[in-house]
């Protein structure tokens, strides 16, 4: 979730802002009691962290609602989430990786699952912010 956006693009500061990270770690399963941290920061902001293991799949909405976040629950159908998104490109340069492999990557990278999905979020809750890297 995102402010700078809609401080940017709508002149609007939320009262209520949560920066959520997610980090896999590197143990199979990451036991319920050390999954999600909550830091208070000024000015209305909270910072979320969620553990995974690498054998686990994210899950916002029950990661949100585990969270002892200030100002009470999250309504999610009223809740906007800010996702990046990445867009590989293969570059002409041939000081990196051969053409074929940067082309396939590149097709690995657009078939690969969409960040809304793979978090378990609503996509009609979501708002992608874009950039494409050149490979």
């Amino acid at each position: 979730m995102d402010n700078d956006f809609n401080l940017k693009h709508n002149k609007v500061l939320h009262t209520r802002n949560i920066l959520l990270t997610i980090v896999t770690e590197e143990v199979p399963h990451v036991p319920d009691a050390e999954r999600v941290t909550v830091e208070q920061l000024p000015a209305g902001f909270q910072r979320v962290v969620g553990r995974y293991g690498f054998m686990e799949e994210p899950n916002i909405p029950k990661l949100l609602a585990l969270a002892p976040i200030g100002g009470g629950a999250i309504e999610l159908p009223k809740t906007t989430f800010f996702l990046s998104r990445e867009t590989v490109i293969a570059s002409r340069r041939t000081d990196t990786m051969m053409g074929w492999r940067k082309r396939l990557f590149s097709l690995m990278s657009r078939n690969a699952t969409s960040a809304t999905a793979y978090f378990g979020l609503t996509a009609n809750r979501v708002v992608e912010l874009g950039s494409r890297i050149e490979i």
